[in-house]
């Protein structure tokens, strides 16, 4: 049994049908995250997207949480072929413009805030911003008035999102699959959400830039920019991916330092 160690989970390729994934820590990447995936795995098969079929979701005698799912024979795309092929990227857009009309018993899901109940969009990026921005505040690395400021940008923008999408919150290359047929498949659900598409074309946008990568996934959305929405969620994005680096591992400062030098420039655009 082949077995991958990453910073929050293990993955055991089981047998040439199934892999199993097992959350070994949840202390950055709150409990219950496997139980998210599997349900947004779940809902994506059923809307015919090309993802792994989950065969069994468990707490094992640690308490960790245990998926297994159909495993998939194929290779991650790398950035050079999402560059060489963007039609992979349209592809996978597509795809996930199909995740629209999403209803759950989940409420605004999000492994941060737990089974969120939030009513609208708005409050739960609001509670989201408070989530990921009070610790930073505390330890110095920002100042309290930024987080009001995305707050009150929060209130007065129009934020409709009624009903949302499925979110996948980590589309990139490593969590495309191509299978021997050529058939593209999507990976790693278990930072879901439930929210506007953009917001996932923004994450994309704050880690790759806008370049083919950004535009291919776009267009196979089929969205359209308001510039104003756009940069308010890659504010919230940024604000995340700081606190993200806060927490894993003091050898991140340097990108922490990256990360909230950007944040601050461009708060200023909201």
């Amino acid at each position: 049994m082949k077995t991958i160690r990453g910073k929050f989970n293990t993955v055991q390729f089981i047998d040439a049908q199934s892999v199993q994934k097992v959350a070994i820590d949840q202390k950055v990447a709150l409990p219950s995250r496997l139980k998210i995936e599997a349900w947004a795995l779940s809902f994506a098969k059923k809307n015919r997207i090309n993802v792994p079929r989950v065969l069994k979701y468990y707490l094992n005698s640690l308490g960790q949480e245990v998926l297994v799912t159909e495993r998939i024979n194929g290779e991650t795309l790398s950035p050079k072929e999402c560059q060489k092929h963007p039609q992979y990227l349209e592809d996978i857009g597509n795809q996930m413009a199909l995740l629209g009309q999403v209803s759950s018993g989940y409420g605004w899901i999000d492994p941060v805030t737990g089974f969120g109940c939030h009513k609208t969009w708005p409050s739960f990026l609001e509670c989201l911003v408070w989530e990921y921005g009070s610790e930073l505040v505390h330890l110095h690395l920002i100042e309290d008035k930024l987080l009001v400021r995305i707050q009150d940008a929060i209130k007065k923008t129009n934020l409709f999102c009624q009903p949302p999408f499925l979110l996948h919150r980590d589309l990139r290359p490593a969590n495309f699959l191509r299978d021997r047929e050529g058939k593209i498949w999507i990976i790693d659900w278990e930072r879901a959400i439930l929210g506007d598409p953009l917001y996932d074309i923004a994450m994309v946008g704050v880690r790759h830039g806008h370049g083919i990568f950004w535009e291919g996934l776009r267009k196979g959305y089929n969205l359209s920019i308001s510039p104003w929405v756009y940069t308010l969620y890659e504010v919230i994005v940024l604000l995340g991916t700081a606190d993200f680096y806060r927490q894993v591992s003091p050898k991140y400062q340097n990108e922490l330092k990256i990360t909230l030098k950007e944040l601050h420039q461009l708060v200023q655009n909201i």
